[in-house]
C-alpha cells in the first residue's frame, strides 16, 4: 500500500516523530502532524484548515472539505502523555484511568471536546506527534464521557496497525 510505504520511507529518512526535547507546539505541527495528515494519510491542503476560530480559542487543525469532519489539538511532543496502559491496548474508555482519569491527558480531551460542541465535528483527535487519541465528541443519548477512544500509543504502534489507522 502507497501510504504505509510513504509512512515507513519518512521513519527511515527520520522526517516523522523525530523526538526533540526543543520542539515547540509549532515545530511539533510542522514537522510531525503535517506530513503524517498529508504526505501519508492523503489530506490535501484545501482540506486542512489551520487556527480555526471558536468560542474560546482557536483550534489547530479542521480537516474536511464539505464539512468538519475531525478536529485534531496538537501538542508538544515533549512531554509524552503519560498514557501507562499495560499491554498497550487499541481502544480505551474514555472515562477510565488512562484518559480522563489522567490528569496529564484530561486537560487536552476536554479542551478538544469543547471545541467540537462549537464546530460539530464527527471526531476528536489529541496528539502530540506521536501518540494519538480519536474519540466521539457526542454520543447519542449519553455522555460523550461514556464512549471510547482508539490509542496509538507510539509510531510502532501505528506502523504495526496501519490499516487500521489508515481505515479511521
Amino acid at each position: 500500500d502507497p501510504a504505509h510505504l510513504r509512512f515507513k520511507q519518512l521513519l527511515e529518512a527520520d522526517r516523522l516523530f523525530n523526538l526533540n526535547d526543543t520542539l515547540s507546539e509549532s515545530d511539533t505541527r510542522s514537522k510531525l502532524i503535517d506530513p503524517l495528515f498529508k504526505e501519508v494519510l492523503g489530506w490535501s491542503e484545501s482540506e486542512i484548515r489551520r487556527e480555526k476560530p471558536v468560542t474560546k480559542g482557536y483550534v489547530d487543525y479542521v480537516l474536511g472539505a464539505d464539512y468538519s469532519y475531525l478536529l485534531i489539538e496538537a501538542k508538544r511532543a515533549h512531554p509524552r502523555f503519560q498514557l501507562s496502559a499495560a499491554n498497550k491496548p487499541r481502544k480505551l474508555s474514555l472515562a477510565g484511568p488512562h484518559l480522563l482519569g489522567n490528569a496529564k491527558v484530561r486537560p487536552h480531551i476536554h479542551q478538544a471536546q469543547g471545541y467540537a460542541s462549537d464546530l460539530g465535528v464527527q471526531f476528536c483527535l489529541v496528539t502530540n506527534g506521536t501518540q494519538l487519541v480519536i474519540f466521539r465528541p457526542y454520543l447519542p443519548g449519553r455522555s460523550w464521557r461514556q464512549g471510547m477512544a482508539v490509542v496509538y500509543h507510539d509510531h510502532a504502534d501505528m506502523d504495526g496497525s496501519f490499516a487500521e489507522l489508515y481505515d479511521l
